[in-house]
């Protein structure tokens, strides 16, 4: 075994990103490194027990490109393993992208071979090494990025995919490649200074390493270190949002406003960041900084991010959510006694599953005091056909308990200050006479407990 395979068999093991057994789809490219990757994972399979195939990705992006798709099978077929390839098509006028060249190729690969290797339940191997987490730690400190956007990548991404070369520099793998042989595909667009990736590797690369030889590896070092910082941050955010959070409507963060000024700075940014992102949204920290200026002040401040998503502060809460209105909540029937849910996703709120449980009973001796916002009595007998919960409907109005006449539910919502966004996400229980209890509200007078009442 070679000082490299050693090496490489040392990050898996360490890792755990292949143990024995498993199957590995190699992302082969047929540029050097993603054929290292493939020579090292066939020479390591039979010790291993891994089943290992290899997958190619013609973006059809040069007039060439289906030469390296043909260099690939050519070389799989002569190390014996199988091979799979597909072209990509694209919709724009021309045949390919007019933008956002590099993003949409990355995502249309990863979304081919990740589809691959779901489909064998095996896990997508990609050639990433020490000199691409320099180059990247470098992209993203020159864009302003922080802790979170400074330790990536990791060995393993959160979909599954591996990158066992990862602690190899770009000069050991070029050893490597000469000592054994291989061929491979030059690929020139890695070279022409378009993009800012290539630049750093051809300009700004070669002056770290004349100052510091080892700037790869202190540069990994860097970044394992801003890892640890992110997971820390990470985890003084979420005790800082189980402290701060407040009750909200689905599709929205609610956070307490006078109680922030225990927590350092960089924790709520760092907890703002999360939500937003939770919430679908992007977020620098200029704008998150603002934000958690206003926040501790007590100022009045909101701000729109990329993505649709808006964060609202005032002197008593901040308010993140999007800003489109979320879809009607699909209605249910419920049986006596029952339940019904709707998931997170369904509801497309974000902020995880709804319940109603409906229960029978001896009514309560006082039932104000056994009763909440999301916990009612209601006399059974009172209750007329099949019990529906659906979401509100022009012109709907109820009888709160107490009140002598009804109320729109429109107007219900608009003084309890609800987003318009998110009101038809609220749940409402029916019967065949109409509304019985508006969740969060009093239930209706007409099910109200009473002396008589013998089941609730």
């Amino acid at each position: 075994m070679s000082d490299l395979a050693a090496h490489v068999l040392e990050t898996i093991r360490r890792e755990e990103l292949a143990p024995s057994g498993t199957r590995i789809l190699c992302a082969l490219s047929g540029g050097p490194d993603s054929v290292v990757m493939l020579h090292l994972l066939r020479s390591l399979a039979p010790e291993r027990g891994w089943d290992l195939a290899a997958g190619h990705v013609d973006h059809a992006l040069r007039p060439d490109s289906g030469a390296d798709a043909d260099f690939c099978r050519d070389l799989c077929e002569d190390w014996g393993v199988p091979f799979r390839t597909e072209r990509v098509r694209w919709d724009d006028p021309g045949g390919r992208p007019a933008a956002n060249v590099e993003a949409r190729a990355r995502d249309a690969r990863y979304g081919i071979l990740g589809a691959w290797a779901a489909e064998n339940g095996a896990r997508l191997a990609v050639a990433h090494h020490a000199d691409d987490r320099a180059e990247t730690f470098l992209a993203q400190l020159i864009r302003g990025a922080g802790p979170h956007g400074l330790s990536l990548p990791h060995y393993r991404r959160e979909d599954g995919v591996i990158r066992p070369l990862l602690d190899c520099s770009r000069s050991e793998l070029r050893a490597y490649r000469d000592d054994h042989s291989l061929p491979f595909r030059a690929d020139p667009t890695n070279t022409d200074g378009s993009s800012l990736r290539a630049r750093l590797r051809a300009e700004v690369m070669p002056v770290l390493l004349r100052e510091n030889p080892e700037a790869v590896r202190a540069i990994g070092r860097a970044g394992r270190t801003l890892a640890r910082t992110a997971d820390f941050l990470d985890g003084e955010a979420d005790r800082a949002a189980a402290s701060l959070g407040l009750p909200g409507p689905p599709g929205e963060f609610l956070l307490d406003g006078p109680r922030a000024q225990p927590y350092h700075p960089v924790v709520l940014s760092t907890l703002l960041w999360k939500a937003v992102r939770q919430l679908g949204g992007d977020a620098g920290f200029e704008p998150l900084d603002r934000c958690v200026s206003a926040w501790r002040a007590g100022d009045s401040f909101h701000v729109d991010l990329p993505g649709g998503v808006r964060i609202s502060i005032d002197q008593t809460r901040v308010a993140l959510f999007r800003t489109e209105a979320l879809p009607a909540l699909p209605e249910r029937s419920v049986s006596i006694p029952g339940r019904v849910s709707w998931d997170g996703g369904e509801r497309e709120s974000g902020r995880g599953f709804l319940h109603l449980n409906v229960e029978t009973a001896e009514p309560p001796k006082n039932p104000g005091a056994d009763s909440g916002p999301y916990r009612v009595w209601i006399d059974a007998d009172r209750v007329i056909g099949p019990l529906t919960v659906r979401s509100r409907r022009p012109g709907d109005r109820y009888r709160p308990l107490g009140m002598e006449g009804s109320v729109k539910i429109q107007d219900l919502f608009v003084d309890r200050k609800i987003p318009r966004r998110v009101r038809d996400t609220l749940p409402i229980v029916t019967d065949a006479e109409g509304i019985l209890w508006v969740p969060g509200f009093r239930v209706d007078h007409r099910g109200r407990i009473t002396e008589s009442t013998v089941k609730a």
